[in-house]
């Protein structure tokens, strides 16, 4: 409802007596400004900063006397933080209103922008120009609605560059809008970017914790969009995208995305053939990123160029506890260079390196860095190629390593010398709980000899022993009796034995878990 003329009048009126300074061109005369003194304020900015000039020495006093007051009573670092807190706030507020009046009210502004000052320059030529006669007065009208014209051009304009979808990536960023903490708005926007459908499992599944997109087909496009919009989720701490075709741009995004992203802590990037490049740029996120706990990169297609990325990582990575690197191409040189960053490494508690190529060489490197390692809980390194001498190795790391619990070297071509080499080391080792020598070439005799050591070793905690696929004798089953004096809570699992189990045993049942008990 407007305000009567009369009424609206006598304010203005005296607005332009108090606020000399003022351009608001609604108090009657119009002043004529001399160029280079172009004030850029605005009246509800005076008014504001005037009153707060007027009030700001009530608030100090009023501050004084409840600090006077209350200042006896309080602890002596206490005192001494209130008045440090009373006399900054002062000094800063004072400081802040003298620069404002200094700059607004006295109008010292200087213009904000090209567009700005360009707009005023034209007002000035127009009212400068202005006289009794009322020709001159229309022309001023005339131009004043034309600027206003103008602007309603322009805001319109403006609209519609708002509702037009981002041509590039900074464009998408430097947009102005509420922030989303499920990246809705930015993914829809991504996808029109990228040239790619909005997936509708993710929109429904944007505030759920955990993220499941398994086979997908996402590729490195959806990839890059789904990236942008995870940025800003706060939501999920689980992802999932496991067989997506990623590829390494793919890997290059989700890597930007978990350098920013600071809630996802458990990321599955399994079978994605992310290549050389995707280890480069996982490996880079890693150097930055405090938050990501769990990591799967099995079936990526990781060679030893990748190696070697990846170890640089890992020794500057404290965070990340558990790592999956199984089913990929690593060989005899990542073995040397994983080696020594699992050496250096003092986060990881969970390592699998099964399924890839590490023989002899690569093994011995692996084993020096387990036995130098002393956080690594469990470790998986089946399906490689250990043979003899990895065995031997291992057997080594073992006398050293009391911190390892869980050891998997299944199908690793460890025959009877092998097996007898690695036992020498489980007679010393006192924290091995679960041992999986499970479809390895080392017979009965093997097995015994595994079983032999344990029995010797006073300090052992051996609870699981896999020699699944083994085949075994009556001597095995004999010590098997024996070892249950000392290690009631032990289970071995192995091939059997058909024979034995009919004629040799009637009384000790030979199957697939073999559970070894206390005298009843």
């Amino acid at each position: 409802m407007a305000l009567p003329h009369n009424v609206r009048r006598g304010l203005t009126t005296f607005s332009g007596s108090l606020f000399i300074n003022n351009k608001t061109r609604d108090c009657g005369a119009v002043q004529i400004y001399h160029p280079g003194h172009e004030v850029l304020s605005s009246l509800p900015l005076q008014m504001m900063l005037f009153f707060n000039v007027f009030y700001f020495p009530f608030w100090c006093l009023c501050e004084g006397i409840m600090l006077a007051l209350k200042y006896g009573l309080l602890p002596c670092y206490y005192q001494f933080l209130l008045v440090a807190a009373f006399l900054i706030l002062a000094l800063a507020e004072g400081l802040r209103l003298y620069l404002g009046y200094t700059g607004n009210l006295q109008g010292k502004t200087v213009p904000t922008s090209v567009c700005e000052h360009s707009v005023h320059q034209e007002r000035d030529a127009s009212y400068g120009t202005n006289t009794p006669d009322d020709s001159e007065g229309n022309e001023s009208e005339e131009k004043g609605d034309e600027d206003s014209e103008r602007e309603e051009e322009w805001d319109t304009d403006l609209e519609i560059e708002d509702l037009r979808p981002p041509h590039s990536l900074c464009e998408l960023y430097e947009t102005k809008e509420p922030f989303d903490p499920t990246g809705k708005t930015r993914y829809i926007a991504a996808c029109q970017l990228y040239g790619v459908v909005p997936i509708s499992y993710f929109l429904r599944h944007m505030k759920d914790t955990e993220l499941i997109m398994k086979h997908h087909g996402l590729g490195p496009q959806g990839a890059k969009a789904l990236s942008l919009a995870l940025m800003t989720n706060t939501s999920i701490v689980k992802l999932n995208l496991s067989d997506n075709w990623l590829n390494g741009d793919g890997a290059a995004a989700v890597a930007e995305m978990l350098k920013e992203n600071c809630y996802i802590s458990d990321v599955d990037l399994s079978d994605n053939r992310l290549g050389v490049k995707g280890a480069e740029a996982l490996s880079a996120m890693l150097l930055e990123n405090t938050t990501v706990v769990t990591l799967k990169l099995s079936g990526n297609e990781f060679n030893d160029h990748a190696a070697k990325y990846l170890a640089d990582a890992l020794p500057a990575n404290n965070k990340m506890k558990s790592l999956d690197l199984s089913h990929n191409m690593l060989a005899d040189t990542s073995g040397e260079l994983l080696g020594m960053a699992i050496a250096e490494n003092t986060g990881l508690k969970e390592l699998n390196i099964s399924w890839n190529y590490f023989r002899s060489q690569g093994a011995a490197a692996l084993a020096r860095g387990f036995e130098a390692n002393v956080f690594l809980r469990v470790l998986d390194l089946s399906y490689n190629g250990f043979n003899n001498n990895g065995a031997a190795a291992l057997g080594e790391a073992l006398k050293v390593n009391n911190v390892l619990e869980e050891l998997n070297i299944s199908n690793n071509r460890i025959s009877l010398e092998g097996a007898l080499r690695f036992a020498v080391g489980l007679k010393e080792n006192r924290t091995l709980k679960s041992l999986n020598m499970a479809r390895n070439p080392m017979q009965s005799e093997g097995c015994f000899g595994i079983l032999k050591s344990i029995q010797a070793n006073s300090g052992a905690v051996v609870e699981i022993l896999d020699f699944s696929e083994i085949p075994v004798n009556k001597d095995f089953a004999d010590l098997c009796d024996a070892v249950k004096m000392l290690f009631p809570n032990l289970q071995i699992r192995h091939g059997g034995n058909a024979t034995l189990n009919k004629k040799d045993q009637p009384k000790v049942e030979i199957q697939s878990w073999f559970s070894v008990e206390g005298d009843s």
